[in-house]
């Protein structure tokens, strides 16, 4: 069993015409798990009704096709799917060895801490310097048995601690004294150099100086041309494709009966597909029409689960029309009946309403896009008080000055002398007033004039040359007709952000 995608790769090919879009609507098995797995056969009936689009529907023997029928044969193992040596490998054929070997460094790293410097897990083969991470020295040495590698290890080791006793010891007395008096990381390998016999010094270093090579099988000819392959040196590689079985008789034969587990019976011999000169012909000679029909109607019950809703076949929709076709459209008013689609045993998919939204929703943003390309062009451009503004989700024709009405208690006007006249007025009846506020005079009032700016759009295709920003608040304010086809934003009394 392999996803939707797996089936789509070589050697398989049973959905030749993949579709990422198909994948997500198949789903995974929980909101964060794996993919949802199929056989062949179903990928292929997805592959074969994502072909026919939205508008046909199949019967399943609609859907016998090349795809389909491979991927029967390989549903019933006619067509085995094997992961097997790949052909065509070679090896150098030089320096193939297959002994004992060890990697020896020439010196190790000791540690800086006078703590560290008998943890054996502290001295290292590299490194950082100047933030660059330096290794020591080091060569292979190859040994006919372990017995001599154990000999020639410890001498290279023992070499080693007769450099360090050349450069760190001295002719400190450390009779009677233990390690733990020692200060220094140098007092401390004084004292180590002194005291401690091969046998120790063995276990120190031994860790980190002596490599065994386990994988070791000598220097590769082709180390270096990345683009060959040893069988030897880098190990096989291994290649998955698809294989049928002959018997003895020479008749074709399913993996049921040619494979023991995971092993070939001796009076079975497998064959490549690829090696097959017509492919389709051959799977032809495999799997006949009424045995891939047989196979594709037992997948499809399958796909028509709760959990896999994926085809549909007929089906009923709720409809209704209007008890009287001149009053409302509200539910008192409505006459419902059930309408029956598709048709029994041809399919779809029950994905195309969603591909549609998606394709409406996808010509919509190409849509928005080019008009945004377009709208660049105009960006910044000033006609009769308009500036343009090209904006992503919509571009507008601004006013270039800000439109200014005058505010009085609440009242707003055009001119400032209708302001004017009428806060005089206003302040003029205060005696006759009673209001929240008293004082000597009457109801205290708000007077004051005050300056709003407010918000005017019009949209990118309206003619800016018809009105102005102040003559179209005049006509909206008076509410007077405007030009056929001017299309713009209900104004705003209060100031706000730009877009």
């Amino acid at each position: 069993m392999k996803t939707y995608r797996n089936w789509s790769n070589k050697p398989y090919s049973v959905v030749p015409n993949y579709a990422e879009r198909v994948r997500k609507q198949i789903g995974r098995k929980s909101r964060w798990g794996n993919e949802k797995t199929m056989n062949a056969t179903t990928a292929a009936i997805i592959n074969t009704l994502y072909s026919a689009g939205p508008d046909l529907t199949l019967a399943p023997k609609d859907m016998v096709n090349d795809v389909t029928r491979r991927a029967t044969a390989i549903d019933l193992r006619f067509l085995d799917i094997r992961c097997l040596d790949m052909r065509g490998q070679e090896s150098c054929e030089h320096d193939e060895y297959s002994g004992v070997a060890y990697q020896l460094y020439d010196s190790l790293h000791i540690p800086e801490d006078v703590y560290e410097v008998s943890n054996q897990y502290k001295w290292s083969t590299g490194k950082y310097i100047d933030g660059v991470y330096s290794k020591v020295k080091s060569h292979i040495v190859r040994y006919d048995s372990h017995e001599e590698a154990k000999e020639g290890n410890r001498q290279h080791l023992l070499n080693y601690v007769e450099s360090l006793k050349a450069d760190y010891m001295t002719d400190t007395d450390w009779s009677g004294k233990g390690m733990g008096e020692t200060t220094t990381r140098d007092e401390r390998l004084d004292w180590m150099l002194q005291k401690w016999d091969d046998g120790a010094w063995d276990r120190l270093l031994a860790y980190k100086m002596c490599d065994n090579l386990n994988n070791y099988k000598g220097e590769c000819a082709w180390k270096d041309d990345k683009s060959k392959h040893c069988t030897y040196h880098d190990g096989r590689l291994n290649e998955t494709v698809l294989v049928y079985y002959k018997n003895n008789d020479g008749k074709f034969t399913s993996g049921r009966s040619a494979m023991f587990g995971t092993s070939l019976k001796e009076s079975c011999t497998q064959h490549y597909l690829d090696e097959v000169e017509d492919e389709v012909k051959f799977i032809k000679s495999l799997v006949s029409d009424e045995t891939v029909i047989s196979h594709i109607k037992a997948c499809i019950p399958k796909m028509k689960t709760e959990s896999r809703d994926w085809l549909i076949s007929n089906y009923t929709k709720s409809e209704y029309k209007l008890k009287d076709e001149s009053g409302p459209d509200t539910y008192a008013n409505r006459e419902y009946y059930e309408v029956k689609h598709g048709k029994r045993g041809h399919y779809q998919l029950t994905w195309w309403s969603s591909f549609k939204r998606e394709d409406e929703k996808k010509r919509k943003e190409e849509e928005q896009a080019r008009r945004y390309e377009e709208d660049q062009t105009r960006h910044g451009l000033e006609v009769n008080g308009w500036k343009f503004h090209a904006g992503q989700q919509a571009s507008k024709w601004r006013p270039i000055n800000p439109v200014i009405v005058y505010e009085v208690a609440g009242f707003r006007f055009l001119r400032h002398a209708d302001a004017l006249l009428f806060a005089k007025t206003v302040e003029g009846w205060r005696k006759q007033m009673v209001g929240p506020k008293m004082d000597k005079h009457g109801a205290v009032i708000d007077v004051e004039i005050k300056e709003v700016e407010i918000k005017v759009r019009i949209s990118a295709n309206t003619d800016p040359k018809l009105y102005t920003p102040q003559e179209l608040v005049r006509y909206q304010y008076n509410n007077s007709p405007l030009s056929e086809n001017y299309s713009c934003d209900r104004i705003c009394t209060h100031k706000e952000e730009e877009e």
